[in-house]
């Protein structure tokens, strides 16, 4: 089978996910090429497969202005900026659309689709007849990590595309979700789409070393001192995810002798930035709580995992987390939220910790338990791990993906599989 995957996000989560699907597939014996933009983040890494990095889009990550005039104005001409990039995104959409064609695919996977217009050259490529002769273009799919717009509306422009252009999800024959409470909140929103949709599991996050070089910068930069107890949130920062409830909850557990919080990722624009440090502040908790609003590298992340005595992810809403996934997969003790996908991917207390969404009280005594009982967090943690490399390996989603492609007849899952028996007796 001729794929041809297609990811905008050339930095970050989705283009990590997409390398490593891209090479299960091309495991299994399809002949995969990859899509994306120029700055393409995983260039130096070994492919089983082929990377087109055309695209010529802006930097998934900026730096912060430099002065709070800068700050101001980026702010007000925001509006500017989105039209502009409108302009680009279009340009690149038809050059995506002219890729496809001369590649001739059998079918095309899409990552999110995040504008609504995108849907013309979804239908372009549809019917295009990519591959002379055939009397037709390829089958198109999805790979669905998102589908609603949690942290703004769309404005009374939004509802007017909404009117104008079709649904980008009407133009494909198969729609992959990762997880079952993902699943059924898009037959929910989108119930003339349901037939379409299969659930897999999300794979593990295999890319991520630990150098030397890291573990000294990581020591130096966030002071974090030998036998310290870290407990960590990573990733990219969206209102959605709850950092401030995080906060809070470990306000409650902050006078703890040698306890930390860091809180590393990069910002959306919607990210109260300044209302999360004010919070820190409020609380007392400067000296204990460190946030970092970068991008982090793959080795640097990954040591910084590695160190992690907790992971949290305090999300109030979500459909999937990769950043969960790569905790598990680097075999971390966790705490998430029982939201979502989330819910899903972690079995309480077999292989992480859940708690209920917004309680701050709850989330702090879950953090609290996994760091007074290191033996019973480890279980979890190892379990976790067993979890990810096994029933969710790389292989076992591409096979099954292979095969819902080829017959379009999907690849539902069983019930969420669970570890049994637990590797380790967990009490905590």
């Amino acid at each position: 089978m001729k794929i041809v995957l297609v990811e905008t996000d050339s930095r970050g989560g989705l283009i990590h996910f997409a390398y490593q699907l891209a090479d299960a597939l091309a495991g299994q014996g399809a002949d995969v090429t990859l899509i994306t933009a120029t700055d393409y983040e995983l260039a130096d890494l070994p492919h089983r497969f082929r990377v087109l990095p055309v695209l010529r889009l802006w930097p998934g990550v900026e730096a912060p202005a430099a002065t709070q005039l800068g700050a101001w104005l980026r702010r007000r001409l925001w509006p500017l900026r989105r039209a502009g990039r409108a302009l680009v995104l279009a340009r690149e959409w038809a050059r995506i659309t002219r890729t496809i064609r001369a590649l001739g695919p059998d079918v095309v996977l899409f990552s999110s689709i995040r504008f609504r217009f995108l849907s013309v050259f979804l239908r372009l490529i549809a019917r295009g007849g990519s591959r002379p002769g055939a009397g037709g273009g390829p089958r198109l799919a999805q790979i669905c990590h998102e589908f609603s717009n949690r942290e703004a509306g769309g404005g009374p422009l939004g509802r007017v595309l909404d009117l104008v252009f079709p649904s980008p999800y009407s133009a494909f024959s198969t729609i992959f979700l990762f997880s079952e409470a993902a699943g059924r909140d898009f037959c929910r929103l989108f119930p003339e789409e349901a037939a379409k949709v299969r659930v897999l599991p999300h794979g593990p996050e295999l890319l991520f070393g630990e150098t030397n070089a890291d573990r000294a910068r990581l020591a130096s930069r966030y002071h974090v001192r030998p036998g310290e107890k870290l407990v960590l949130m990573f990733g990219g920062l969206r209102p959605s995810k709850g950092a401030e409830d995080l906060v809070e909850g470990f306000a409650r557990i902050a006078g703890r002798p040698s306890v930390r919080l860091l809180i590393a990722g990069y910002p959306s624009r919607e990210f109260d930035r300044e209302g999360l440090l004010a919070r820190v502040e409020r609380l007392g908790l400067s000296a204990q709580v460190t946030v970092d609003f970068r991008y982090l590298g793959l080795s640097e992340l990954g040591t910084l995992i590695r160190r992690a005595d907790v992971v949290a992810f305090p999300y109030r809403s979500a459909t999937s987390s990769g950043a969960l996934a790569l905790a598990m997969s680097l075999g971390r003790p966790v705490v998430a939220t029982a939201v979502g996908g989330l819910a899903d991917a972690v079995d309480d207390r077999v292989t992480g910790r859940l708690v209920p969404p917004g309680d701050a009280e709850a989330l702090g005594r879950a953090i609290g338990a996994l760091l007074d009982d290191p033996a019973g967090a480890a279980g979890m943690a190892a379990n976790g791990r067993e979890v990810m490399l096994t029933e969710r390996s790389w292989s076992s989603i591409a096979a099954r993906m292979l095969r819902g492609l080829d017959s379009d007849r999907g690849v539902d899952l069983p019930a969420r599989a669970r570890p049994r028996p637990p590797l380790h007796s967990t009490q905590t």
